[in-house]
């Protein structure tokens, strides 16, 4: 289920029990809602607080996404991580330690 950072922040999906989260990336979407991007990331790193959450997918391309990373790495070690990236560099932090990385490389058939 796709959750917006407008529904968390409202905490209109609190009563909901998430096993696995995904981020893909912080853009400027929302900043007319959130106002600024400390709050719009603030506010997407809810869905990675949950009770019972059992895995996290992170985006390591992205400069939100390997703060999170960091965050759930130290604050939630019950927690299951996959960091995937398009460079073997933005992986390298994480290739010893719990994160399980995934090199992503371009298809051409």
């Amino acid at each position: 289920m796709e959750v917006s950072s407008q529904g968390l922040d409202q905490g209109r999906v609190n009563g909901v029990q998430f096993e696995c989260a995904v981020f893909t990336n912080l853009t400027q979407d929302h900043l007319d809602y959130h106002g600024n991007m400390d709050n719009y990331g603030q506010a997407k790193a809810k869905l990675f607080e949950f009770a019972g959450l059992k895995t996290a997918v992170i985006n390591a391309d992205d400069a939100f996404g390997l703060e999170l990373l960091r965050r759930v790495v130290e604050g939630r070690p019950e927690v299951q991580v996959w960091a995937y990236s398009l460079s073997p560099e933005a992986l390298q932090p994480f290739l010893k330690g719990p994160v399980h990385t995934v090199l992503c490389t371009e298809h051409r058939p």
